[in-house]
């Protein structure tokens, strides 16, 4: 509501975990729950006070960057991505190793809540179908690769 009574920027990323029944099948349910976890907490950790993140589904959610453009938006997905690839978990005698593939968009004109989300995921959906562990961004027509997603191993995580 307040994006649609001002001109301020408002992005959403729409992530989810890869292969989460693999970790599964290999780590039993105690991987499946420390990836869900993991990912929330560093999806917390990389959320500023007006920002707001839910769970979508069991391996999905959903980031709300208010006052975010798009490319702000994309560099905080890429910074997401960088660090939870880079993160390695001990289960028991193994290391769980996990990536995620995003979805970014900003709000458009004509955008409402199920219009947004709708790109997002599919921008998400796009990412997990171009071969996981990398970022698309939807431009309203068809969603494609980010650009900095190339380059996601120049991104460190964020010191906030």
């Amino acid at each position: 509501a307040e994006w649609k009574r001002s001109p301020t920027p408002l992005s959403l990323i729409a992530l989810s975990i890869d292969q989460l029944d693999e970790i599964q099948q290999n780590l039993g349910e105690t991987g499946r729950h420390v990836a869900i976890k993991a990912a929330t907490q560093f999806l917390k950790a990389a959320m500023r006070d007006m920002d707001h993140v839910a769970r979508l589904g069991e391996s999905t959610f959903g980031l709300l960057l208010p006052s975010a453009t798009l490319a702000s938006a994309e560099m905080i997905g890429e910074r997401l991505r960088h660090a939870i690839g880079k993160c390695s978990l001990p289960i028991a005698d193994e290391l769980l190793r996990f990536t995620i593939s995003l979805g970014v968009v900003e709000a458009r004109r004509g955008d409402d809540e199920n219009k947004l989300l709708a790109r997002a995921e599919e921008a998400m959906e796009a990412a997990q179908q171009g071969g996981e562990n990398c970022t698309y961004v939807h431009d309203g027509k068809q969603p494609q690769p980010a650009e900095s997603s190339e380059t996601a191993d120049a991104w460190a995580p964020s010191e906030n």
